[in-house]
């Protein structure tokens, strides 16, 4: 799919909800419609009309950049430097032009400051201001067959990265220089720097869910826990593998064990059709029937692309159906505090019949 096919299904979705205009500012919904990367301040605003109409407003020190990226060609520069409000006179101008002033004009409520949209408001007093963040997450939830493709290439990129932690790993060793090895080895195979911090934890960090590297050198008898994020072409790969310095002791490798069959019982139960939340259950079965439910303190999965957490989540409650051509990050572990944690994480491709696994690094036990 295009993404002047992306441009035109966003439309089709909004005139069944009688939305007249969409104001877009959400970094990962720019790039998958306008191919344009951004950050959230300052803002690069997509504004789209029903009729095909588009404007990319774009503070003026960034258009010779938005240029190069994205195939939009009508490029509306902002100051950056003048008195405020300098954004909020070109929206009000475009959606003037378009006639979109005084109708149902779509915005992504957590991009867009009260100051701000109060100011909309009162500039355009006959406009209905509405929620429309679903739209693009609704969207993005199946994955095109290009989509896939920059996917699995994030994934191989992610598993290098991975190996290098693995290679980097041994007694002495710091969370932070094995957390830069692995950052400078994924940006070499083409990423496009990473999507969260570089997660390396050692010893009793690891019962922390995300426990950020510091200037600890890991030590004999410790877990590790290798946790990294790829970025290619704004699509993202993520994984999760446990390494022990010296060899684990029995307690270590029963736990390692019981989370390494909770993410095998995740894998075997998706297939189309089957709940989010079933996902959760079969990996959770497992951990509580092994007497560890009360240190399973995280969801089992959730749906990734252009960003690390998307729809649907694997947990509780969640009655989202898993579909074909999904992309799942799953991600079963065991937090014991004042011991030690255990994560395997992998993401799977959702296939006609089941799941394919996208990052192929060894998940067996690591001993360094």
């Amino acid at each position: 799919m295009s993404l002047q096919n992306r441009l035109e299904k966003l439309i089709e979705r909004s005139k069944k909800i009688s939305v007249d205009a969409l104001i877009i500012r959400n970094p990962p919904n720019l790039r998958y419609i306008a191919n344009v990367r951004s950050h959230v301040d300052p803002e690069i605003t997509l504004i789209v009309g029903i009729q095909g109409e588009t404007a990319l407003l774009v503070p003026e020190y960034e258009v010779d950049r938005v240029k190069w990226e994205t195939w939009i060609t009508n490029l509306i520069p902002y100051s950056y430097t003048s008195k405020p409000p300098f954004l909020e006179d070109k929206i009000e101008e475009f959606l003037k032009e378009i006639g979109a002033y005084k109708g149902n004009i779509g915005i992504e409520e957590n991009f867009i400051k009260a100051k701000e949209k109060d100011e909309l408001q009162r500039r355009l007093p006959n406009a209905n201001f509405l929620s429309i963040s679903h739209l693009l997450s609704d969207m993005r939830v199946i994955k095109t067959a290009e989509e896939i493709l920059m996917i699995k290439k994030a994934a191989e990129i992610v598993d290098r990265g991975v190996e290098s932690a693995v290679e980097a790993l041994a007694e002495g060793v710091t969370e932070k220089k094995i957390a830069a090895t692995a950052e400078y080895t994924m940006m070499i195979e083409g990423s496009e720097g990473v999507p969260f911090p570089t997660l390396i934890s050692s010893g009793h960090k690891t019962s922390v869910v995300h426990s950020y590297p510091s200037d600890k050198p890991v030590s004999k008898g410790e877990i590790v826990l290798l946790d990294m994020g790829s970025n290619f072409n704004g699509y993202l790969g993520d994984i999760t593998r446990v390494a022990f310095i010296g060899n684990p002791s029995v307690k270590q490798r029963r736990r390692f064990e019981i989370i390494f069959k909770a993410l095998e019982a995740a894998v075997e139960s998706i297939r189309p059709g089957v709940k989010a939340s079933e996902v959760d259950e079969a990996a959770r079965n497992v951990v509580k029937s092994n007497g560890y439910g009360d240190c399973y303190l995280y969801p089992t999965g959730r749906g990734m692309g252009l960003e690390i957490h998307e729809n649907p989540w694997c947990r509780e409650g969640d009655q989202t159906e898993i579909q074909e051509n999904m992309v799942l990050g799953l991600f079963p572990g065991i937090y014991i505090k004042g011991e030690g944690g255990i994560r395997i994480e992998d993401m799977v491709l959702v296939t006609k019949k089941g799941a394919e696994f996208l990052t192929k690094y060894e998940r067996s036990l690591i001993v360094r």
